[in-house]
């Protein structure tokens, strides 16, 4: 505290506070060159309300739709890949019906042949 009370104030130049002011206009009145560039000095430097609270809840926002979209369609790709076997399953069954009707065919010409026969050896005893 003693050494605080022997202190000197250094003076200032009698013009400081005049180029100061000066100054100070100069820079209000001048425009930043660019459209972004304007936009940051407004929200950084013109006005009360600031960027980074605004940008992070932002930020938070899209996390959190981008995590929710991801959870959907992982969800929807789960459950569908439950009903998609018995799905091709039945396609499977629809592509291979002329094969089943070859097959039935082949099972009916067999049963006439088996009956034929068994007629024919019938009548022959």
């Amino acid at each position: 505290m003693g050494l605080l009370d022997d202190w000197a104030v250094p003076e200032s130049h009698p013009f400081f506070d005049s180029k100061l002011l000066s100054r100070l206009r100069t820079e209000e009145q001048a425009r930043p060159v660019s459209f972004w560039e304007r936009w940051k000095a407004r929200f950084m430097y013109g006005s009360s309300l600031r960027m980074q609270p605004l940008m992070a809840g932002a930020l938070g926002i899209v996390v959190l739709i981008g995590a929710g979209t991801y959870a959907d369609i992982s969800w929807q790709s789960h459950h569908s890949s439950e009903e998609s076997a018995a799905v091709r399953d039945l396609q499977s069954l629809d592509g291979n019906a002329q094969v089943f009707q070859q097959l039935d065919s082949i099972d009916q010409s067999a049963q006439q042949d088996d009956q034929d026969s068994g007629t024919g050896t019938q009548s022959s005893n």
